[in-house]
């Protein structure tokens, strides 16, 4: 018994360029197949397959495109059987409308991202060409159209549609020319540097030089937009004021800077002199503050201060003393209304003698540190009390004694110049000057 023949195919799969696939869930006895190539194919699919039985021939009918149809007939070696093997072709459609990139005259555009729609193009000021706007799409089978932009502001589009044209997007780009207004500056220096509190929104500055200044300082400046331009008016004086112009690069727009130069005022406010009663104090020196001036013993009223400046500008104030031994007070403040400076002048009395004199008082040791001792060599009249005073009057001390040797303490005093007041029985007052060292 010869059994017939068999028309099965053992095997099937198709290949694609250099690439052979299988045909998914092939079976012998299923003879029609569909088979979905990747999008964008362009190579038309042929087959291999082997046979059941190698005995019986095979007709192909092969497809013309790669959307086709390649069909299989076997035909049995006994010319009984046939079997016809049909496996059709499909190329995919892309769903994805993005763009994979945008370009601008040949440059791409910046920032650019495929799920971003909406852009936003500035050229400089004066440009008339318009852009060459190009793109590309994701997929290959996409269908790309740009509408071109002829003028400016003007929106150009970028319409994308896949393969499967029920999905599209549309980009935007929006082209406007710059108004070449900027006429601000990016910085303003005095002597190459920045101007204390430079803002480009604050046209006016005040610039104090040091009081005496004579050279006029040098401004120069950077525009923020370097296609402007920018002349500078230099000031011809410490109290002139300069110009910086600028003017953007459309012609039209222009800001004025200034800056206002000025000397600070004096700071001096020493004096030149000090005169009591019309007579300079010897040994004056301006930066000395404090003096000791002796009057005569019968002097009764109030000394006439007068001064001379080293500045003409500064002002003073005179305030006398009220009473002998007293304190004047000469207050001076600078033309800058800051500095301030006070001499003080401590006025005493020379010592009126009577009957007792300083002839017949000893003081020792002195100069003294700890102690000083008050010897009283008259034989008739007694010192009754001691008093100690500081050289702007004030009273230290006060003690009464009866002794004709008294020891007078001064440990706990500062180191200085003192004026020792003896007071006699009979009224007589001797002044000595003492010093503590």
């Amino acid at each position: 018994f010869v059994q017939g023949s068999n028309v099965d195919l053992q095997s099937l799969s198709y290949n694609l360029g250099s690439t052979t696939y299988n045909i998914n869930n092939f079976n012998p006895s299923d003879t029609v197949y569909h088979v979905m190539l990747p999008v964008a194919t362009t190579d038309i699919p042929t087959l291999n397959y082997t046979l059941a039985d190698t005995r019986c021939e095979v007709d192909t009918v092969e497809a013309t495109s790669p959307n086709g149809e390649i069909s299989l007939i076997v035909k049995g070696w006994d010319e009984l059987n046939l079997r016809t093997y049909k496996i059709g072709f499909e190329v995919s459609l892309s769903t994805d409308a993005r763009l994979a990139g945008i370009t601008i005259d040949s440059i791409a555009l910046p920032n650019f991202h495929p799920d971003t729609t909406v852009y936003d193009i500035e050229f400089a000021y004066g440009r008339t060409e318009m852009p060459l706007i190009e793109a590309i799409a994701m997929e290959e089978d996409a269908q790309i159209e740009i509408n071109q932009i002829n003028g400016f502001p003007a929106t150009a589009s970028i319409v994308v549609k896949a393969g499967d044209t029920s999905v599209n997007m549309t980009y935007y780009i929006h082209f406007s020319i710059e108004a070449g207004d900027n006429a601000y500056l990016a910085d303003l220096n005095i002597n190459d540097t920045l101007v204390n509190g430079f803002n480009k929104n604050t046209l006016v500055y005040e610039y104090v030089l040091p009081y005496g200044s004579t050279v006029v300082p040098t401004i120069t400046a950077t525009p923020e937009d370097n296609r402007a331009s920018v002349i500078v008016y230099q000031a011809a004086s410490v109290h002139d004021t300069a110009f910086v112009e600028v003017t953007a690069v459309n012609g039209i727009s222009t800001l004025t800077y200034q800056v206002i130069f000025s000397t600070a005022f004096n700071n001096n406010a020493k004096l030149a002199d000090i005169k009591v009663d019309g007579v300079s104090i010897p040994d004056f020196d301006p930066n000395t503050r404090n003096y000791s001036y002796e009057l005569p013993s019968s002097y009764q009223s109030i000394p006439v201060i007068s001064v001379e400046l080293q500045d003409s500008n500064a002002a003073y104030l005179i305030t006398d003393a009220e009473n002998i031994p007293g304190t004047s007070k000469i207050e001076v403040m600078a033309e800058d209304g800051i500095t301030s400076l006070t001499y003080n002048i401590n006025f005493y009395l020379k010592s009126a003698i009577a009957s007792i004199s300083a002839d017949n008082i000893e003081v020792y040791p002195n100069p003294a540190n700890d102690y000083i001792y008050i010897k009283n060599t008259h034989k008739d009249i007694q010192i009754q009390q001691v008093q100690l005073f500081d050289l702007l009057g004030k009273q230290l001390l006060s003690q009464n004694v009866n002794e004709s040797i008294y020891r007078l303490e001064l440990s706990s005093l500062p180191k200085g110049i003192y004026m020792l007041k003896l007071n006699t029985q009979n009224k007589t007052i001797i002044t000595m000057k003492i010093v503590k060292y």
